[in-house]
């Protein structure tokens, strides 16, 4: 805590606080998980925060230049800032209380983002992305229309596949969403 506490002089008066609660939280849960597991986290979590800085960073870079990130750039770097989906993760594995689950070998292979943690935050920002479409259709190089058409496509992909395979394996809720969505007339209203 010391060299944290050190660290935090060098930020602005309006981020100490921030900085300092975000770092006590972090060791809270690294000394929870040290008692209950025996294991050491506290660099698995630091590494979180440090990488999930280090996207926003990114994104700013970005905005302020005014650059076009590719899309693979944007995925690349977008996961991990994904409304913090990585961080969260990162946070709630070393507070799972089942016996053995939680081990050295375990949190050393979750530094590296194993391919769970990517594509759940891949798809976390993806949702977030399209519940947030019109700010980024704006400077879209393709007609409204179709920059709408795009995002409805995704929307429909989450609905289909929320919950389970809509398409090869429907049950019956999801029957009763598609037959409302597309074969039930809409009813105006007077």
């Amino acid at each position: 805590m010391e060299e944290e506490a050190s660290a935090s002089e060098q930020l602005p008066a309006y981020m100490k606080a921030i900085y300092l609660t975000i770092v006590s939280a972090s060791n809270e849960v690294a000394e929870q998980v040290l008692r209950q597991q025996g294991c050491d986290a506290r660099f698995l979590l630091k590494k979180a925060w440090h990488d999930l800085c280090k996207a926003f960073l990114m994104e700013a870079k970005w905005h302020y230049s005014n650059y076009k990130p590719t899309l693979h750039e944007y995925l690349e770097n977008g996961w991990i800032s994904s409304v913090s989906g990585p961080l969260m993760l990162i946070h709630v594995f070393p507070m799972i209380e089942k016996k053995g689950v939680v081990t050295p070998n375990s949190i050393q292979q979750l530094e590296s983002y194993p391919k769970l943690v990517q594509m759940v935050s891949k798809i976390f920002r993806l949702c977030n992305d399209s519940a947030t479409h019109s700010v980024r259709t704006t400077n879209c190089r393709f007609p409204l229309p179709f920059a709408n058409a795009c995002v409805n496509m995704a929307r429909i992909a989450h609905c289909i596949y929320r919950g389970g395979d809509g398409i090869s394996a429907p049950d019956d809720e999801k029957r009763m969403e598609i037959k409302e969505l597309f074969l039930e007339p809409f009813k105006e209203e007077k």
